[in-house]
């Protein structure tokens, strides 16, 4: 049966935006590798067109089912009510298999950042770095026990440390005179791209996709955080509005910049890696400009860590009001917050911040491709169900046809297409395994919360219908 209504919906549209924006991107960290996977030219066209064919109709799939179904278990809730309890359930699952993946990302770059900064502090063992991580992992948690307006106070300020280093660096970067526009339009060797086939074979696609798709995906996180939204069906779509021009600028500003300025041959494309932004900075305004962006780099990432960890865990808290999980799971602190999904969720962090980074990208991209093609499917059913239904009044909902709709999904499903061709073996067996893992834990859970097994997966009528926000 559907959980009873929140009785108290604490984040409102600025928290929202910061907490949306750190969910997908939190700043141009990262985004360097594209550069030497595919040249400037490639690189800036796909942080120009990704957006549009993905971004745009994620963010707008979310905004109308948080509005329809305002509860914290998200896109649990959609693909429950479109297929049935079996497969919102295995949807859940990779999800958050492929959101504490990416959790466990951050802490791991802010152990390169602090290893780069002070190296020796750190052993070649790597003792002094599994001790950093788990120190992090720790400290990071324990702002999400204080509650989501913390977590929304705390994703608003470093919003604004993360993005005001970035306004100045492009600022400086256009003054400076050293930038080149005819940069933007050269591949990866220096030389101007020409569209044939030799130019498309010469790039290095696994990175290449990998990096932008991870950048520009996770806008379904904050489903999980539909019952904490006062209005959610005016508050999300002006959120999620709000965060797409900023992710979109956050990313295609400095690139601009940071191209036009430093990749005017090979061997400075070449030098396109994690961190690049930095080296620029200290070209274009010294250490003062380096220092700004590192402490930028840092801060983003701790937004990062601690936004996602909030949806993971309100995730596991829907799941358990809505009786998928045992109750347990929703259990609140004094501090309002679902304790034991944020110490599941640090759990699973701490057993994948060991990893090898470009890996655990390679396989929570995959693992996210097989739970958003659930998600996608849930809303074309799910919007041909309740078009006429009574909500139907009091949620966002865009005006277009199911086959107008369909037409928008295709590049996005084109995406996630290429995504997976070019992830590697190993990736694609991971997938498989993480769903026959969700089946099998399907069924413990099941026994664990006492559903009788006998009864069909679907027969929940409650479980379809969408509940009206507090």
């Amino acid at each position: 049966a559907m959980p009873a209504s929140q009785q108290r919906r604490a984040l409102t549209l600025v928290p929202l935006v910061a907490i949306v924006y750190h969910e997908v991107s939190g700043g141009p960290f990262g985004v360097e590798t594209c550069v030497s996977a595919a040249g400037p030219f490639l690189t800036l066209v796909g942080f120009a067109t990704f957006p549009l064919i993905w971004s745009v109709p994620e963010a707008i799939i979310t905004a109308e089912l948080c509005s329809l179904f305002p509860e914290n278990s998200g896109y649990v809730a959609w693909s429950t009510a479109a297929f049935g309890r079996r497969v919102g359930w295995v949807q859940g699952a990779l999800s958050w298999f492929s959101g504490v993946a990416d959790n466990a990302l951050y802490p791991v770059l802010l152990a390169a950042y602090a290893q780069n900064a002070a190296p020796e502090l750190f052993d070649k063992d790597g003792y002094t770095r599994a001790a950093f991580v788990i120190a992090v992992t720790f400290a990071l948690t324990a702002v999400n026990f204080r509650g989501i307006e913390c977590v929304g106070i705390a994703a608003v300020v470093v919003a604004v440390v993360a993005l005001v280093p970035f306004v100045a660096f492009c600022i400086v970067g256009i003054f400076h005179g050293s930038l080149s526009p005819s940069n933007w339009l050269l591949d990866r060797h220096g030389e101007p791209f020409e569209l044939r086939a030799a130019s498309f074979e010469d790039v290095r696609w696994r990175p290449y996709l990998s990096v932008l798709f991870w950048n520009l995906n996770y806008w379904d996180s904050v489903s999980t955080l539909a019952g904490e939204v006062s209005e959610p069906g005016k508050t999300f779509p002006r959120a999620l509005s709000y965060a797409l021009l900023l992710v979109y600028a956050t990313y295609l500003l400095p690139l601009l910049v940071g191209i036009g300025v430093s990749a005017g041959s090979e061997e400075e494309i070449s030098r396109w890696k994690e961190g690049y932004f930095a080296s620029i900075a200290k070209e274009l305004g010294g250490w003062a400009l380096t220092s700004a962006l590192l402490v930028a780099s840092v801060a983003s990432n701790a937004a990062q860590f601690i936004t996602e960890m909030s949806s993971d865990s309100y995730q596991l808290a829907g799941m358990a009001e809505r009786g998928m999980l045992p109750r347990i799971f929703a259990a609140r602190s004094r501090y309002d917050t679902p304790y034991v999904g944020i110490i599941a969720s640090a759990s699973g962090i701490l057993l994948l911040g060991f990893f090898d980074f470009t890996s655990v990208v390679d396989m929570l991209n995959l693992l996210y491709v097989g739970s958003i093609v659930v998600e996608f499917a849930a809303w074309l059913v799910l919007r041909r169900r309740h078009l006429r239904d009574e909500h139907s009044a009091s949620v966002f909902r865009i005006k277009a046809s199911t086959p107008v709709c369909v037409l928008m999904l295709t590049p996005a499903f084109f995406a996630m297409g290429l995504v997976t061709y070019f992830s590697s073996i190993i990736t694609k067996i991971v997938l498989i395994v993480a769903i026959l893992v969700a089946l099998s834990l399907y069924e413990v859970q099941k026994w664990s919360v006492g559903v009788d097994n006998s009864a069909p997966d679907d027969d929940d009528d409650d479980d379809a219908r969408p509940r009206e926000a507090s």
